[in-house]
């Protein structure tokens, strides 16, 4: 039996499961080709070939053109997301609702809570990560450490509803 890998960003996993159910498929070309470049695993082909699509991708950017594909292509789309604290669910049927792309969410300034969790690669998500862990290891640990100081029984129960 297949075991997926411990450790491992969602998106990485994804892929995982994806090239253990079609073991043909090359991660590194299908990374660089899936938008549409001369050569893509994803072509005219492939999108003729589904049924429908299941999204649940981690940017606007990518959401819109598996969207424009879908419309292109005539599929149904279960568009699906999150966005920090929100979650998106969308169901897209040809012809008969409006597309993913048909609309746009106000801008948002929350940052996403798995870009910064899983891997913050701007400036903005590497400040709140670390904000976030200088939170955790410097205000939140204290004040438990002190709850605790204050009220040893805090401790057990606090251990207790862990089931440690």
């Amino acid at each position: 039996r297949a075991r997926r890998p411990a450790g491992r960003c969602s998106g990485c996993t994804l892929w995982w499961w994806t090239r253990t159910l079609h073991a043909g498929l090359d991660r590194g070309g299908a990374r660089k080709t899936a938008v549409g470049a001369p050569g893509s695993p994803f072509d005219d082909a492939f999108w003729g070939g589904l049924d429908g699509v299941i999204n649940a991708l981690d940017n606007v950017a990518a959401r819109l053109h598996v969207d424009r594909m879908c419309v292109l292509h005539r599929k149904p789309l279960l568009e699906s997301g999150t966005a920090g604290t929100k979650a998106n669910t969308q169901v897209v049927l040809p012809g008969l609702t409006a597309s993913y792309g048909a609309s746009t969410d106000p801008p948002d300034d929350d940052i996403p809570v798995c870009t910064v969790k899983a891997f913050p690669y701007v400036l903005e998500h590497c400040v709140q990560w670390a904000r976030d862990l200088f939170e955790a290891q410097f205000v939140q640990a204290p004040r438990r450490v002190n709850a605790w100081a204050a009220r040893p029984d805090a401790l057990a129960a606090e251990l207790g509803q862990r089931g440690a």
